[in-house]
């Protein structure tokens, strides 16, 4: 096996991988991927409500699958996680959820610099994201959170 893969292999904290093969000096040539056809997903559009705040979501795919909850930072509206994207997991069974969050979008915005919530609302706020879909548990992937 090679240097440089075994070192990349132990800095990814993992042993090196076989895959059930041995070799001595290089890794097995994994073969490009094939193109998968992504099937072609329209988001469901959601507006909640929780006492005076307004949240606007997307979703894409199957709600009984496992959950994704897409958070875009740094002042993004949930647009800026691409429909393509978005599609592509939930062709991957995922149930996809992205959203705008406080000041962004089609959610609760305030006036400049009078905002007076905090990183922690923000956390709850993903939260009652989950609520409002009746989702007990996701996988929070977010950008510049």
């Amino acid at each position: 096996m090679s240097a440089a893969w075994e070192q990349r292999a132990t800095r990814l904290g993992r042993g090196p991988i076989r895959r059930g093969l041995h070799y001595d000096d290089d890794p097995p040539t994994i073969p490009p991927r094939q193109a998968r056809r992504v099937t072609a997903l329209q988001p469901t559009s959601n507006h909640m409500i929780f006492e005076d705040l307004h949240f606007f979501s997307e979703t894409f795919g199957n709600p009984s699958h496992s959950a994704v909850l897409l958070i875009m930072g740094a002042m993004s509206s949930a647009v800026w996680w691409p429909s393509d994207f978005c599609a592509r997991l939930a062709d991957r069974k995922r149930f996809v959820i992205r959203y705008d969050h406080r000041d962004t979008g089609r959610s609760t915005s305030y006036p400049p610099g009078q905002a007076d919530y905090t990183v922690e609302d923000l956390a709850d706020d993903a939260i009652r994201i989950l609520d409002g879909h009746a989702i007990g548990r996701a996988h929070p992937v977010g950008l510049y959170v």
